[in-house]
Parts: structure tokens; C-alpha cells; sequence
């Protein structure tokens, strides 16, 4: 990449085939993931060894996607802590205390190859989230549209808080929560079957041992402090 970002978080629109990326300063960084995949099916050597792409060489131009997402304007700091893509949504999210998360519509047009992201306005969902926000994703239970937020803090167990999303787009009900003594949860995924697949600061990805309908509706306040 051409920043020296911390990257902690990236999600991918299945859409319209790009990836988003968290990156310095409070910015978004957008990437075509179809110039990357071409890329490297142009590249004979990387299935035996690693196949860098690097975006400072002319060769690569194209493959970075012009996006002016940037929180720090509005939200007054660079902590663009994790994002993610839903129904033509990209969702940002802080780590403060307390967290933010706010969205933008994504508007893609491809013409001769060439990507044109459009962004919309910044909407705010909530000012009033969690702390701790390493991870974030969206999904459909029953008619009804939630948020899980990922939560963790350096040798503290980690945490999963659910939240009811409104139609008005704005954080609703507090829904549930789990802990576990795991550290280093960061990006998560609710499957469509329940199960939740996290990323771990130390130990990689894996199927947690959570299934997200035992946390929708417990009412359980998760007691980890962070």
C-alpha cells in the first residue's frame, strides 16, 4: 500500500468488486479487486512464491480507486478503527470511548475498465456506541437488521455486543453480549447459519465458539470494562 497505515480493518463489496480498507488519518482506502485478481493471473510465479503488488509502481496504476472517505473532518479524529460492507452500504466505525459509526452509500460505475466511486454524505448511526470497536458486521435475523460490534483492549477478554439497527438507519436497542477470555478479537463475520468467524490479533481466524441467536435477546450486559 502507499500509506503507513495501521489496517485494522478491511471488507470486501461483492457488488461491485472492490475492497475497502481502513487507512492513516481518518481515510478510507478503496482498491478494484478484479485489477488485483488480473494482476495477479498476469503473474506465472505466484503460485510457488509470494506475489507482490505494490502500488507505487506505474504498472499497478488503476488498481487504487479514488474515495474521499474521511471521518476525521467531522468526527474529529483520525480512528477510522474498522469497516464494513452491507446492502450498498460501507459502515466506519471508532475504538474510542464512546465509539462512533457512521455510513456512506456507494455509488460504483465501471466504463472501459475504468472505476468511478461515488460516496455519499456521511450519516451518523450512533455517537453512543461501545468502546473498544476492533470489529463490526451487519446481518438479517428474523425481519429484523443488527449490528455485532467485536470488542477488545489489550489483556482484557474479548467481546461480542449486539445491537438492534433501526429502519431509520440509527443504533437501536441494546439486543445482548457474550465475553470469553480470549484476547485480541478484531474483525468478525456472522455467518447465515448463526455461527461468527473472528480474526484474532494474535492467533489468526477461526469459527468462534458463539452462535448469534444464544446472544440476540439475552440481555445480557457484558461486564468487561474497557
Amino acid at each position: 500500500m502507499n500509506n503507513q497505515a495501521h489496517v485494522g480493518g478491511t471488507t470486501y463489496d461483492p457488488d461491485d468488486g472492490l475492497l475497502f480498507v481502513t487507512g492513516d488519518d481518518g481515510k478510507v482506502n478503496c482498491y478494484d479487486h478484479n485489477a488485483i485478481e488480473d494482476a495477479l493471473k498476469a503473474n506465472t510465479q505466484h503460485n510457488s512464491e509470494p506475489f507482490i503488488i505494490d502500488l507505487n509502481k506505474e504498472e499497478y496504476d488503476g488498481i487504487e480507486v479514488e474515495c474521499n472517505i474521511n471521518i476525521k473532518e467531522e468526527l474529529r479524529t483520525n480512528d477510522a478503527a474498522t469497516i464494513y460492507y452491507h446492502n450498498g452500504k460501507v459502515y466506519v466505525s471508532t475504538y474510542r470511548v464512546k465509539g462512533d459509526l457512521v455510513s456512506y452509500d456507494i455509488n460504483c460505475n465501471r466504463d472501459n475498465g475504468k472505476v468511478d466511486l461515488g460516496v455519499g454524505q456521511m450519516h451518523v448511526v450512533s455517537h453512543n456506541c461501545p468502546s473498544a470497536i476492533q470489529g463490526i458486521s451487519i446481518f438479517e435475523r428474523d425481519g429484523k437488521t443488527y449490528v455485532a460490534f467485536a470488542r477488545s483492549a489489550k489483556y482484557s477478554p474479548s467481546s461480542i455486543d449486539v445491537y438492534e439497527l433501526n429502519d431509520d438507519e440509527t443504533l437501536g436497542d441494546f439486543s445482548g453480549s457474550t465475553s470469553f477470555n480470549h484476547q485480541g478479537l478484531e474483525g468478525i463475520k456472522v455467518n447465515d447459519d448463526g455461527t461468527v468467524t473472528g480474526i484474532y490479533e494474535y492467533e489468526g481466524s477461526t469459527t468462534l465458539d458463539k452462535n448469534i441467536d444464544d446472544i440476540i435477546g439475552n440481555g445480557e450486559k457484558n461486564c468487561t470494562s474497557f
